[in-house]
């Protein structure tokens, strides 16, 4: 069954190597982050991995619930 996550702070330091290392695990990946920048670089090493992804630039900080 494919997989898919969604990594909050997925351009930067811890974030970043948990949405490398699910990308080599197989799982498609979606890197969210405020830095649009960013979140495009990591998304691209992701795709040299050969795994599919996207980036979301987006601010988790505050719930609205």
């Amino acid at each position: 069954m494919p997989r898919a996550a969604i990594v909050t702070g997925g351009n930067d330091c811890i974030g970043r190597g948990i949405a490398i290392g699910l990308a080599k695990a197989g799982a498609s990946v979606c890197i969210a982050g405020r830095n649009e920048e960013k979140n495009e670089r990591v998304r691209l090493e992701i795709e040299q991995i050969g795994a599919p992804s996207m980036s979301l630039c987006c601010d988790v900080e505050y719930s609205v619930s």
